[in-house]
């Protein structure tokens, strides 16, 4: 699973929900600044990536990045 806007209200509550209820990976997307002022804590299976959607070759590297470390995610939540 893909998140994008991981860090904001309903992402957040979305990407720990996620977790808590055992989805293996939970991938949090989201501008750097909001990576780190929104820390989401220990929760299993949350990986971070830094990515400004806006731009296309930064989201076109998230997704080569993702694929390469755990396989294209089976749901992409466009949050952002």
């Amino acid at each position: 699973m893909l998140i994008t806007g991981g860090c904001g209200d309903i992402g957040r509550a979305t990407a720990l929900l996620c977790a808590q209820e055992g989805a293996a990976l939970v991938a949090v997307v989201d501008l750097p600044e909001a990576l780190t002022a929104q820390p989401l804590g220990d929760a299993p299976g949350i990986v971070r990536y830094a990515c400004d959607v806006a731009d296309q070759r930064a989201v076109a590297a998230l997704f080569a990045n993702v694929e390469q470390a755990h396989g294209l995610p089976d749901v992409v939540i466009a949050n952002a």
